[in-house]
Parts: C-alpha cells; sequence; structure tokens
C-alpha cells in the first residue's frame, strides 16, 4: 500500500509539474501573439527563442547540478539535499516533455477553434483570434521536432564516428 501511495503521489507531482509547463509556455506565446499581431515573424522568433531556451536549459541545469555535485568533496547538507535532488529528477518531466505537450494541446485546439462556429462564451472574433493563435504554432512545432531530431542526431553520429575512428587514434599512438 505504501509502495502505490508513494507511486501515486509521485504521478500527481509529475502532472502538477506538466500542468505548470503547459500554463507557462501559453502564457508566454500568448502574450507573444497579443504583443505582436500585426508583426507574424516577431511572434515566429519569440517561439524560436522559447524552443531554443527549452532545449538549452534543460542540458546546461542537469549538467549544473551534476557538476557541481561531483566537485563537492565532503559530505555536507547541501550535498545530501542535492543528491536527494538529482535522485528524484527522474520523477519529474522536463521542458522539453512540457513543450511537446504544449504544441499536442495547441494543435488539437487549433482544429476544434477551426471546426466549431459557436463556442460558449466566445464571440466569432474571439474564436478567430484564438484559431489564429494556434494555427500559428502549427509551424512552430514543425520547427521544434525538426530541431529536436537534428539535435538528437548530430548526438548518435558523434557517438558512432568517436567509437569508429577511436582505433585509428590507438594505432597511431603505438607507433
Amino acid at each position: 500500500m505504501k509502495n502505490f501511495l508513494k507511486r501515486l503521489w509521485r504521478g500527481i507531482n509529475y502532472l502538477d509539474l506538466l500542468a505548470a509547463y503547459l500554463a507557462v509556455f501559453f502564457v508566454y506565446t500568448f502574450l507573444m501573439y497579443l504583443f505582436f499581431s500585426d508583426h507574424p515573424i516577431l511572434v515566429y522568433f519569440g517561439n524560436v527563442l522559447l524552443i531554443i531556451a527549452v532545449l538549452l536549459v534543460q542540458k546546461v541545469e542537469m549538467w549544473g547540478w551534476e557538476s557541481l555535485y561531483a566537485r563537492l568533496k565532503k559530505e555536507s547538507r547541501f550535498k545530501k539535499w542535492l543528491r536527494k535532488y538529482l535522485a528524484k529528477s527522474r520523477y519529474r518531466p522536463t521542458a522539453k516533455a512540457g513543450l511537446y505537450l504544449f504544441y499536442i494541446v495547441c494543435l488539437i485546439a487549433g482544429q476544434v477553434f477551426y471546426y466549431v462556429d459557436d463556442f460558449p462564451f466566445l464571440t466569432a472574433h474571439r474564436i478567430g483570434l484564438l484559431h489564429d493563435y494556434f494555427s500559428g504554432l502549427y509551424y512552430v512545432l514543425i520547427l521544434f521536432m525538426a530541431t529536436d531530431k537534428f539535435t538528437q542526431h548530430i548526438s548518435k553520429e558523434s557517438k558512432y564516428t568517436e567509437k569508429y575512428y577511436a582505433k585509428y587514434d590507438e594505432e597511431e599512438t603505438a607507433e
């Protein structure tokens, strides 16, 4: 029973953090849309900055915590806290997962606002505004997926080439 409650609590925390990511991404992208709706290219570049920030923050944050933990020699309260934080990080969603979910929700919402003519509590103008907002994010999702796949490919390719060409390095150093 204790294990079930622990897993349930982890699941709730996971969903809470995912919902927080969704809220932050929605507020950021919607404000970008409202402020720069006359200039769609600025909205697009603002969303591109969001993608870059999410991908960089994810890499830098975990690298920073892990390198800080490795540099701490003495066992202190901070090191114990950091070890516990890093151990529990496997039960938290990444910002990248939150961004993917955000774009999935946006795709669904864009289609809903496209097919629905009258929506309770919304005028036709607001429905059109929301449809334009959500459909504008479609192209950002394509860019995000392509960027994510490209970085995965580069990482996989560099591991492969490092392993493959390492044999030549060993032969060269033996001479």
